[in-house]
């Protein structure tokens, strides 16, 4: 007969073993979710909060460096989780700062834990704390700067890089290996340096494959100085950072990350296996001394063992509510990581980064050679898709870069398989280059919405004026492309619900505009369009969330 006693008793072991196993699993979770700046660096990224900050300067929203020393951490968590709610409440310093910066709406984040946002907090003091400069001279001084910034203006880096060739040669230590004179007369006008007859202009035009570089003769003296000044300074070779951290050997501290880590994590379970094993053994050689014993006393009755205990427990009576309280145990932790795991990870390609036929690199090209996104994917403006760029796209500037300075003289291997495929021969004269069997790149789509769900490019990229890292995250950083966001509904819906929409200037939401001030005098304070006493507008607002304009 089964009795109550044993029903309760069993479901409080039953429990007991639930708690064990989320008590472990939030242990795990929070080994993995604590703070560090290198986990900050990468959700910075992931959130594009560079669209919108930066450390030593505005973009739209307000410098960030030593904003940890300016603000609380527990106001900096509330206003980065959601800013709006923060004002609402009467906050003085988040209405400033929204008014001070033109009421530019800030995202809310609450999907981000306290954890999260301590470890963007952490890697921004990180990167607020102050570099080690040059061993040549200190931090830079005006004209170093001055020569930086022109070199940035005059868009030289397109062609030119400090140690390594571009189109042209690498410019480190040019100042060592040519005159001044000579430097001013060919970056000035280095046609008319060539034309002058000038040996070493000629042989460094032929030696770059005859690319012509332009002529500046709108710099000065001092200019051109100021430039050479900041070659020479980034030339020098640099003092290492010694900020009291142990390092490894690839350059990261040894505690960066604090005490949860995976190191941590690991330390941790073989500490738990040793003691369990220990345990075990201690457990054995009690019973046995303790069966000696028994016998040298001339007791028949020995110790039972561990396996025969829990077979007395797991008797008869007790078999079948015993192995449905295990069943149901086992499987609601199981069924609870299965939606977890269903909601989060079945269907979303999440960092999916397949390997293309080319290796071509956003990191350079976006990046170092800052070329706009809309020069190869010139359809986003006006079409639902961004065009994947045809191969002449390519050879408008690979027709003449080929990089056979680095390849012994023959054309870059990733350059070569363009020419391949255009069935393209470089070597040969003009008017014979092009074959007759060009083939297709297959490119591997990394992106990829399903059928039920209409995305229009244009719309975003063009009527929003949404920069592209906004969803496809900072690609000018990325050497392999990779799926950046969830693509989920949720995080569509987010964007939808935070976003506004400037219809003040804008004569397409005339009567929409008239209707929101319309509600605002009826409502007041009330009313859904009103924020911080101004008309705001969100994409939900108008029709945003109606599930036809995604699903029809």
């Amino acid at each position: 007969m089964i009795r109550l006693s044993d029903i309760i008793r069993n479901s409080v072991r039953a429990i007991s073993l639930t708690a064990l196993l989320l008590t472990y699993g939030s242990y795990v979770a929070k080994a993995q979710d604590a703070p560090s700046a290198a986990k900050g660096k990468e959700l910075f990224e992931q959130q594009a909060c560079f669209a919108c900050h930066a450390i030593d300067r505005v973009v739209i929203g307000p410098a960030l460096k030593d904003i940890t020393k300016q603000k609380s951490e527990e106001w900096l968590i509330k206003w980065i989780r959601n800013n709006v709610q923060l004002r609402e409440s009467g906050d003085k310093d988040a209405i400033a700062i929204y008014k001070e910066y033109n009421g530019a709406a800030m995202n809310t984040y609450e999907h981000l834990s306290d954890n999260d946002i301590k470890s963007i907090l952490l890697w921004i003091e990180e990167e607020s704390s102050p570099k080690a400069a040059p061993a040549s001279g200190g931090a830079p001084d005006a004209l170093v700067q001055k020569g930086k910034e022109l070199f940035e203006q005059q868009a030289c880096m397109a062609c030119h890089a400090i140690d390594r060739v571009v189109i042209g040669p690498a410019l480190k230590d040019v100042t060592k290996r040519r005159s001044k004179d000579w430097l001013h007369s060919w970056i000035k006008n280095n046609v008319q340096l060539r034309e002058s007859g000038d040996p070493d202009a000629i042989a460094l035009y032929k030696e770059y494959n005859s690319a012509a570089m332009n002529v500046y003769e709108n710099l000065t003296t001092e200019d051109i100085d100021a430039i050479l000044a900041w070659i020479d300074y980034e030339s020098a070779p640099k003092v290492a950072e010694d900020s009291g951290k142990t390092k490894t050997d690839d350059g990261k501290s040894a505690n960066e990350g604090s005490f949860y880590n995976k190191t941590t994590l690991y330390v941790v379970a073989i500490i738990a296996v040793v003691l369990l094993i220990v345990a075990i053994i201690l457990y054995r050689i009690r019973r046995k001394l303790s069966n000696v014993i028994k016998e040298f006393e001339g007791s028949e009755q020995k110790e039972k063992s561990l396996t025969e205990h829990l077979k007395n427990k797991y008797s008869t009576s007790r078999r079948t509510i015993n192995t449905l309280l295990i069943i149901v145990s086992v499987g609601l932790v199981l069924g609870i990581y299965g939606f977890y795991f269903g909601v989060t990870e079945v269907g979303v390609q999440r960092g999916y980064a397949p390997t293309q036929p080319i290796a071509y690199s956003h990191a350079l090209h976006a990046g170092e050679l800052n070329i706009d996104c809309r020069y190869c994917h010139s359809t986003v403006d006006y079409s639902k898709a961004a065009s994947i760029p045809s191969l002449n796209t390519c050879m408008n500037c690979h027709v003449g870069v080929q990089l056979r300075d680095k390849y012994n003289g023959e054309v870059s291997p990733e350059i070569q398989k363009i020419y391949t495929a255009l069935d393209y021969n470089p070597d040969a004269k003009p008017g014979e280059r092009f074959g007759d069997n060009p083939k297709n790149i297959k490119w591997v789509r990394v992106h990829n919405l399903p059928d039920l769900s209409y995305f229009n490019h244009s719309q975003h990229a063009n009527v929003a004026g949404l920069e592209c890292q906004k969803c496809h995250g900072p690609v000018q950083e990325m050497e392999v492309i990779q799926q950046y966001a969830t693509l989920q509904m949720g995080w569509c819906i987010d964007c939808h619900r935070n976003s506004g929409v400037d219809v003040e200037n804008n004569d397409y939401y005339e009567k929409l505009h008239a209707l929101a001030k319309k509600d605002i005098e009826k409502n007041g304070d009330k009313s859904k369009y009103l924020k911080d006493g101004k008309v705001n507008i969100t994409i939900a607002n108008i029709g945003g969330l109606d599930c036809s304009k995604c699903h029809y």
